[in-house]
């Protein structure tokens, strides 16, 4: 898969997760299947996109993506995304949208 595909519109890096498909070892599956209480085939991730926005490894629905995709950009780096108020989570000093 080409590397723009694996970068999240908040410009997280999904090509380094431990938990995307391509990098994910039997090891690091079988530990957060068993610490998540979950299948272990229900751990490997195909990144931000391609998932559409469910993030497996911070596991809740990412507002960043969906604001991406109402305003119709790509990341946020883009200029008519900033005004949007859709900062990625980690620009407004948090990682979850609930903390």
């Amino acid at each position: 898969m080409d590397k723009k595909e694996l970068i999240a519109p908040c410009g997280l890096d999904c090509f380094n997760c431990n938990l995307l498909e391509d990098n994910l070892t039997d090891e690091v599956r079988d530990r957060v299947a068993a610490y998540r209480g979950i299948a272990p085939e229900e751990v490997a991730c195909k990144g931000c996109r391609a998932e559409r926005g469910k993030c497996r490894y911070a596991q809740f629905d990412c507002a960043t993506w969906n604001c991406a995709q109402e305003k119709q950009v790509s990341t946020a780096s883009n200029a008519a995304y900033s005004p949007a108020g859709c900062w990625p989570p980690r620009r407004r000093g948090r990682i979850s949208p609930t903390t």
